[in-house]
């Protein structure tokens, strides 16, 4: 993973997981991308988990909060991304670039894809999807779309983990 000490506006720049099991989805996400738990205390028996990788921090994990639990929240991934002034940003784009280079995606929510709300979803690169795939069904994770090829671009799946949040890898041409 390379070191990143900084983000251009416009691009993602952080991910955190709201999980109903914080142990769970930190030891499922250990096997799978080889991430280390680094909890961090942000409360009474509260933690914000830092999920390292390489020493570099990847991504975080935390247990829903009270008003996500009230509202039967699912979990799911949170993204970020650097704004140089967050209130003066709308996104109202497509196709999201960053110094040039596409950043991001918007897209339409099809009848297809069923009950799904708005969100963004999180894909993290890994150097083999298929791998990565059997590793996590291997661990108790569902299979949403098996690992597809995208002429000239690259490979990619999209996985549940078995607290229920959803995200996808990638692996480019």
């Amino acid at each position: 993973m390379p070191e990143v000490s900084s983000h251009a506006p416009g691009t993602p720049s952080w991910f955190e997981l709201s999980t109903s099991d914080e142990k769970g989805a930190s030891d499922f996400y250990s096997a799978t991308f080889g991430w280390v738990d680094d909890p961090q205390p942000i409360g009474d028996n509260w933690f914000y988990h830092m999920q390292k990788l390489n020493g570099l921090e990847a991504a975080a994990i935390y247990l829903h909060r009270d008003e996500e639990r009230e509202m039967e929240v699912p979990p799911h991934w949170n993204t970020y991304f650097t704004v140089t002034n967050v209130d003066e940003t709308a996104m109202e784009y497509t196709l999201l670039k960053a110094a040039g280079d596409d950043v991001a995606g918007v897209m339409q929510i099809t009848e297809e894809m069923g009950p799904v709300p708005p969100h963004w979803g999180v894909y993290f690169g890994v150097a083999n999807v298929d791998d990565t795939t059997s590793k996590a069904d291997f661990l108790g994770a569902t299979i949403l779309v098996p690992g597809t090829e995208i002429p000239g671009i690259g490979r990619f799946a999209v996985i549940q983990d078995p607290q229920g949040a959803v995200f996808g890898i990638f692996t480019g041409a």
